[in-house]
């Protein structure tokens, strides 16, 4: 007979390791579901644009909606889980899903700051927006990032934006790239140096802002100045972020893009008439 499980007795590592992978791949979901009507959108007017392009039901533009976030965030989640440990990388909440408390006082000065940074790049990506419009041309005025700025749009942003966003890039690419250099350059340090790790946060923050290059792609034409603006914008955002990250945890990430969405919301309400 097997004895009688106790609080006190240590986790299955794999029990453990299956909790933090759905916990992180749920919270990821939340925000996948919470944007599904603009990445429905976006997919059925791509389709109307392919010549010769099949009459889709509604239920397979869904389909195909799905697949990729589905299939990039359940990657990251992996990813994430296998390389953040072995660089000092954190996320509370999947340390915690493996049954490792919680120190809610440093939790709540890294959100309190991320709140003071994400407001902070905010005000910033508004103000460059405004500065970088007039460069694209009459086109470009349908990049601007206050316009439409819908209750679904700031929503998605937070959610999408804020949760999902931050488990593929910061907890999936990112901690992949501090792990690969380290392994690389890190001369059998189990440390990462701050310069191997700025080097990863800026390469992923590029790497986000490219990611948005294919949303950009099907409203306007992708001209030099459009690539440039739209990588650029993102990635100050992205450099914010992974730098909280790395000193503060994936969470504090997480409340920093988040702020940052409902803060160009707010913008928005004062400059668009």
């Amino acid at each position: 007979m097997e004895p009688a499980r106790t609080d006190s007795t240590p986790t299955r590592p794999r029990a453990a390791a299956l909790r933090r992978f759905v916990a992180l791949f749920a919270v990821g979901l939340v925000g996948i579901v919470s944007a599904m009507p603009l990445i429905v959108d976006l997919v059925a007017d791509v389709f109307a644009t392919l010549a010769d392009a099949p009459e889709l039901p509604f239920a397979a533009v869904v389909a195909l909606a799905l697949v990729n976030p589905l299939l990039l965030l359940a990657l990251a989640t992996v990813v994430g889980m296998l390389c953040a440990p072995r660089v000092r990388l954190r996320s509370r909440f999947a340390e915690r899903m493996a049954g490792a408390p919680i120190g809610w006082p440093e939790v709540f000065d890294g959100w309190r700051i991320a709140l003071v940074v994400g407001a902070g790049l905010g005000v910033a990506l508004v103000a460059l927006d405004a500065l970088t419009l007039p460069l694209l041309g009459a086109g470009g005025a349908a990049l601007s990032i206050v316009e439409g700025r819908t209750l679904l749009v700031t929503v998605a942003g937070v959610l999408y934006g804020g949760v999902t966003e931050e488990i593929l890039v910061r907890w999936g690419l990112m901690s992949f790239l501090v792990w690969a250099l380290l392994r690389v350059l890190g001369r059998g340090s189990d440390r990462p140096a701050p310069a191997l790790v700025w080097t990863a946060i800026a390469i992923a923050a590029v790497a986000f802002g490219a990611l948005h290059l294919p949303t950009v792609a099907a409203v306007v034409e992708l001209t030099t100045a459009v690539v440039l603006r739209t990588v650029l914008l993102n990635a100050i955002g992205g450099v914010g972020f992974g730098w909280l990250y790395w000193r503060r945890g994936l969470e504090a990430a997480m409340v920093a893009h988040a702020m940052a969405h409902v803060a160009i919301s707010l913008a928005a309400l004062a400059v668009v008439r």
